[in-house]
């Protein structure tokens, strides 16, 4: 077995006639087949050549040669190929039918246990592979009945006769277990197939009855139980007629559980709708019902003709709804049956004792778990008359709510040492809290602070020794310019910290005054903080909000949506997971362009580029390469590769991370550096793939293997093919991340190593201040990231020749980077030739004198190029007309940077360009002989003098890229 390299295109090959002595296929690139009297042929990747399995040897018809470069091409001999071929048809067994029809393929392979080896079904008729299911097959073939459950739907469009044959097993004893184990399997992974699928539903009741009718009473809970657990919201749009009975409920809030389904009329709108018993309610419209009644429920049902509904199956909630209502009615007989006592005393008794009880309540804020850090208060020592009347003196029966200033101040301390021993295994987080005279103080609380602990702190903060009581939390809110609006929160309101916007602050308001808390100019200050700057943003924020954010909707996509994807099939679910992440791939892409082109200043498109490079690296170092390649796919956008003005004002350094970087985009011998990444990464999950080469890989195996073969027989061996990649695409969303771990999955080396802060996510500062600041950016990198704007190609394209218009002086300098001569030799008059360049040096220095700013390059090209616009007809309006200003050639160390792609030339060619620029040198030398006066005429430019006697103007070295550091030796001359 060969493995060949071919790098360069139009090599042939095989010739036609050869001998054909091995077998071939191609891993990458193209090759092209040229055979006499027929049109060309390409193979792709995957495709073969070479000999047949055939035991007489061929000769190659046409020539075979590269079409493109870096071809890699697998080669097997003839020997090995006939033994392979061979020892499969060895190990390879055909079952046929009363017919003589081959309804089952099977293959003898190895025990995955290490045991005997047995026969795996490669190829068989639908009703073979349900038949399979039952049988033993754990030690060779593992996970067939998983393959099985997740494919089943390309070959079985009615699932019937799988659930028929289900049904009719489980009544065996010596498969009922198999069979539960199969179905508890079903649910478990595939809970959408029954949720979406009425058919499928009516067997998971009939499989319940089963279950009753052989007593298999802990398999019937544990059953019930993964059905609750695995079940989704569905959303029903309901057009009801006005004689549709409504279906009957049960629960509600009345009896403190929620509402559910019992019965649905068969045949109604409701029915039609795929609204089924045991359903639980949970939101009618945009209203929960949570909080509704029953009766509350089945009014707002009755009244409405069309509405949606969210719904989810939940039996077990359903039977205890059902259990709850029948108490409480039972409940409310016995209340009815007992006499009632009409005692005025005991009406007077209860009415006194409630009261002390609700002035308790309002007067004495309880804290959770805090009882010794509330303020003294003195309890009645005497004894209570439940009559109403006291026995003591009515002053030392009140509760004394109010305490000593000592006491009071006691009270604070104790509370912010208890925040803080509270805080331990909490996130730490902070809030700025402001007093009316807009003086502020940073607090540091938890999760689990709530408004009244943060009003005692605050009271303490700010030294104010008053009653509690007169004092609030409120959060103002600017809405626009002028106009605020304040909220008071209530005293165990919690999560204060991630409550708060960017336009929002909290104060501490003092209940006695009336007046607003904020000015209109610190409205407006509250307003200008809305406003989010990309540059001004942190990058490693940026990189954990879009990993985060990307991830949740990764690990929602199902296997059957890969499935379903792939093949084309219509399900009930749908694919709006997969369709969201594949539209996260192009948003992600375009906000990297529309981001820099939309930015005027040169300065700053360089800094966005070195930004986005940032956030691609940290990408990497928490395993979303995903979103890294969406970065580096949007910086290598058109829009962007033709700047070549603002690349070059981008640092090398930089450029080395980017080299870095796209270096992983190499997609030679399919992708092999990205997937060697992925291999050797020390954590495999959680990770997020690159979902284009995701997509390919599934879409090589659907292509590449045929799903029928051999007479209409399934190719299950492709669908083992497809369920073990979507499992291995599983297992990246295994375990969740880690915000304070998630940027040391990749380890230590790389780009994102040298841009890591040191201990940015292990260290936990106890600077408020540093807390709040790390909040705010949170918060303001989470609104940019909502107000995303991506802009099509067309615009892309407007606003890339807005920042660097199309000009032809870099369409001269591209076309013909290698062929003219250096422009300085002929502004300096001198009359013998430039020496001839040596080998080595020869491609810097070209290049180097064809790196101009743009004072140099419009005083050189531009008069050379109008020098040729008077003889070459349309050369003047070729580079304007195709608007694609491509930028400037790289040094030799950046192949890497978005390659030059030259223009289109239609009326010019290299020998016309280059004989026409000898015929102006020559003029120029000869002018030069007979005349003082240096400049050529064609090459003058109008802010030279005039006067004879005046002297040529200096011409500046040619600059460099940035890359290069350049060095003069005072002679003119620069070294690199």
């Amino acid at each position: 077995m060969l493995y060949k390299v071919y790098r360069d295109p139009g090599f042939t090959i095989v010739q036609h006639g050869k001998e054909l002595h091995s077998w071939q296929v191609l891993l990458n690139g193209v090759l092209e087949v040229k055979e006499e009297g027929l049109p060309p042929k390409l193979l792709h990747v995957g495709e073969s050549f070479g000999m047949p399995a055939a035991t007489q040897v061929l000769k190659q018809q046409g020539d075979i040669s590269t079409r493109s470069a870096d071809c890699h091409i697998l080669s097997i001999p003839r020997s090995e190929f006939l033994h392979i071929i061979n020892q499969s048809e060895l190990n390879t067994k055909r079952l046929k039918d009363e017919e003589g029809k081959v309804v089952v393929v099977k293959e003898l392979r190895a025990s995955v246990s290490g045991g005997q080896p047995g026969d795996v079904i490669t190829a068989a008729k639908p009703v073979s592979l349900i038949e399979h299911l039952r049988e033993n097959h754990k030690s060779v073939d593992p996970d067939y009945t998983e393959d099985f459950l997740l494919t089943y739907r390309v070959f079985l469009p009615e699932v019937e006769q799988l659930t028929s044959s289900l049904l009719h097993w489980f009544k065996d004893s010596s498969y009922r277990y198999k069979i539960l184990s199969i179905v508890t399997s079903w649910v478990s992974a595939h809970f959408t197939d029954f949720d979406y699928n009425p058919k499928l539903w009516k067997f998971l009741e009939d499989f319940e009855s089963e279950l009753r009718v052989w007593n298999l009473k802990q398999e019937l809970t544990q059953f019930r139980q993964l059905c609750n657990n695995r079940t989704l919201h569905r959303t029903i749009s309901i057009v009801r007629d006005k004689s549709d009975p409504i279906p009957l409920l049960v629960g509600g809030a009345q009896i403190g559980c929620g509402t559910f389904v019992t019965k649905v009329a068969e045949g109604s709108s409701f029915d039609r709708a795929q609204l089924r018993a045991s359903d639980q309610l949970i939101q009618f419209n945009d209203t929960k019902l949570d909080q509704f009644s029953e009766d509350r429920i089945t009014k707002m049902l009755t009244q409405s003709i069309r509405f949606t509904l969210v719904v989810r199956s939940n039996k077990i909630g359903t039977k205890e709804a059902i259990q709850r209502s029948e108490d409480d009615i039972n409940k409310n007989r016995v209340l009815d049956n007992q006499p009632r006592i009409h005692s005025s005393d005991s009406i007077g008794k209860t009415k006194a004792f409630s009261g002390f009880i609700d002035s308790l309540k309002q007067k004495k804020p309880q804290k959770r778990g805090r009882l010794e850090d509330l303020p003294a208060m003195t309890l009645p020592t005497s004894k209570l008359d439940l009559s109403g009347q006291d026995q003591a003196d009515t002053t030392s029966s009140r509760i004394s709510m109010t305490t000593s200033r000592a006491n009071m101040t006691s009270s604070r301390s104790n509370l912010t040492s208890s925040s803080s021993r509270g805080s331990v295994g909490l996130n730490r987080e902070a809030v700025k809290l402001y007093c009316d005279d807009n003086v502020f103080k940073y607090i540091q609380i938890t999760e689990e602070t709530t408004a009244l602990e943060l009003v005692y702190i605050g009271l303490d903060q700010f030294e104010i020794l008053e009653d509690v009581s007169n004092f609030a939390l409120c959060e103002v809110i600017a809405v626009h310019a002028g106009a605020v609006r304040q909220k008071q929160l209530a005293p165990m309101t919690k999560n204060l910290a991630n409550r708060l916007s960017l336009s929002s602050r909290y104060y501490l308001k003092d209940n006695r005054k009336t007046e607003s808390l904020v000015q209109e100019h610190v409205a407006q200050e509250m307003l200008r903080d809305t406003v989010t700057n990309f540059l001004l943003l942190d990058p490693e924020e940026i990189a954990r909000q879009i990993t985060l954010n990307s991830f949740e909707v990764f690990k929602k996509i199902r296997p059957v949506e890969y499935v379903t994807d792939l093949f084309g099939l219509k399900s009930g679910f749908g694919q709006e997971n997969i369709e969201k992440f594949a539209e996260k791939v192009n948003t992600e892409m375009y906000w990297v362009a529309t981001e820099i082109v939309t930015e005027k200043s040169i300065i700053k498109r360089a800094r966005m580029i070195k930004h986005f490079l940032k956030v691609a690296a940290y990408c990497q170092s928490c395993n979303n390469f995903n979103s890294m390649f969406c970065i580096l796919s949007g910086l290598a956008h058109p829009s962007l590769k033709r700047l070549d003005e603002t690349w070059s004002k981008v640092h090398g350094k930089w450029y080395k991370v980017f080299e870095d970087l796209h270096d992983l985009l190499d997609p030679s011998r399919n992708m092999y550096k990205y997937r060697n990444l992925m291999n050797n990464a020390p954590c495999r999950a959680p990770m997020i793939p690159f979902f284009p080469v995701l997509k390919k890989d599934l879409t090589f195996i659907h292509l590449g293997i045929d799903t029928k073969v051999e007479g209409g027989l399934i190719n299950f061996e492709k669908m083992r093919m497809i369920s073990r990649e979507i499992q291995n695409i599983q297992k990246f969303s295994s375990m969740e991340y880690n915000s304070r771990t998630m940027f040391n999955l990749a380890g230590d080396t790389g780009s994102a190593a040298r841009l890591r802060r040191k201990e940015s996510n292990t260290v936990v500062t106890s600077n408020a201040k540093k807390l709040y600041d790390k909040g705010l950016m949170q918060r303001k990198v989470a609104l940019y990231l909502s107000e995303i704007i991506n802009f099509d190609e067309a615009k892309l394209r407007q606003y890339s020749h807005a920042c660097e218009p199309p000009s032809p002086t870099t369409f001269v300098s591209t076309l013909q980077r290698r062929s003219l001569p250096d422009l300085t030799e002929i502004n300096r008059g001198n009359n013998q030739a430039a020496p001839a360049p040596d080998t080595k040096s020869d491609k810097v220095e070209t290049e180097s004198s064809l790196r101009k700013s743009n004072s140099v390059e419009s005083v050189n090209s531009k008069r050379y190029l109008s020098a040729l616009e008077s003889e070459i007809p349309g050369l003047g309006d070729t580079g304007r007309q195709e608007g694609r200003d491509e930028g400037r050639p790289r040094p030799e160390g950046a192949e890497q940077i978005p390659p030059v792609v030259p223009p289109r030339v239609d009326k010019l060619d290299n020998s016309t360009l280059q004989s026409s620029f000898r015929k102006k040198l020559e003029q120029a030398r000869a002018q030069s002989v007979d005349s003082s006066v240096q400049p050529v005429k064609a090459f003058k430019s109008s802010s030279e003098n005039n006067s004879p006697h005046s002297t040529p103007p200096p011409v500046s070295p040619p600059l460099l890229p940035p890359r290069q550091r350049r060095k003069s030796d005072g002679n003119g001359a620069t070294t690199v």
